[in-house]
């Protein structure tokens, strides 16, 4: 019985020795195993950086280039619309003249009618009394010849 009860302990003892080997055999390939994790963890990290940087950076580069675009867009439609202001404007002045000498010519024309009627009333009544010491001699032609 001691020999089985030794047997028994050796066993025991040698299952122990087994055990604490396959546990740290496990425990150091875990530990190997957490290690790689860990420096896949900090890479992967690294290009999530380097990735979030450079999308930035892209995001950056074309919001500036579409501003620029934006920018050179509005300048050109500021000039545009001073262009068309200035037709607009030189357009109105020109109009504004034109009116202006419509208006003058119109008061000048109107003046030049008034003028004409005016001497052609004077020309009716000086026709008219032409007429008049014209009958008028003729009568008084007439009395003398009788």
């Amino acid at each position: 019985m001691q020999d089985e009860e030794n047997e028994y302990k050796e066993q025991l003892n040698q299952l122990n020795i087994q055990h604490k080997e396959a546990f740290a055999k496990i425990q150091k390939a875990n530990e190997a195993e957490l290690q790689e994790k860990e420096e896949i963890k900090l890479k992967l990290t690294e290009e999530i950086r380097d990735l979030e940087k450079l999308n930035k950076t892209v995001r950056d580069d074309k919001e500036n280039e579409e501003w620029e675009k934006i920018d050179t867009i509005k300048e050109q439609n500021k000039e545009e619309l001073m262009k068309v202001t200035t037709i607009g404007l030189s357009s109105k002045a020109e109009l504004t003249l034109t009116n202006s000498n419509f208006t003058k010519k119109k008061k000048e024309k109107d003046t030049v009618q008034r003028e004409l009627q005016e001497l052609s009333n004077q020309l009716q009544t000086e026709l008219s009394l032409t007429n008049n010491y014209k009958n008028e001699i003729d009568s008084q032609k007439n009395e003398i010849e009788e």
